[in-house]
């Protein structure tokens, strides 16, 4: 097994493509941020009304908050790893980051789907 605190370091087009990747990473978490504020803003305002769907909407924008959190933080990992000679354990802990990310969106489609059926079902 290989030595986690090993420095390694990015050259020619892989440090490009990552300097690339963390960029559109940053953007991604910033559109995740502002569509969590919408969804929060959208369902406070439909509480408001006394109708209970928007706290579906303010579970959704928390979530999609979070992983904008997740998204972030990997970006962060990878803009590290561009700018440095790095250790592996960063390449590591961005890669879990988007594990992390990419099952939170699971989670919210399973979650949207059940709401979905539960209207379908009610009527």
């Amino acid at each position: 097994m290989g030595n986690a605190n090993a420095p390694l370091e990015l050259i020619g087009n892989e440090r490009d493509t990552a300097k690339k990747l963390a960029v559109t990473m940053n953007a991604v978490a910033a559109i995740l941020f502002l569509l969590a504020a919408i969804n929060i803003a959208g369902g406070i305002a439909t509480l408001l009304t006394s109708s209970p769907s928007g706290l579906l909407a303010v579970i959704e924008g928390a979530i999609t908050g979070l992983l904008g959190l997740v998204m972030w933080s990997s970006a962060t990992d990878v803009r590290y790893m561009v700018e440095t000679n790095f250790t592996s354990i960063h390449l590591g802990h961005a890669l879990q980051d988007l594990t992390v990310f990419y099952q939170g969106q699971f989670l919210l489609a399973l979650l949207l789907m059940a709401v979905a059926c539960v209207r379908l079902c009610v009527g």
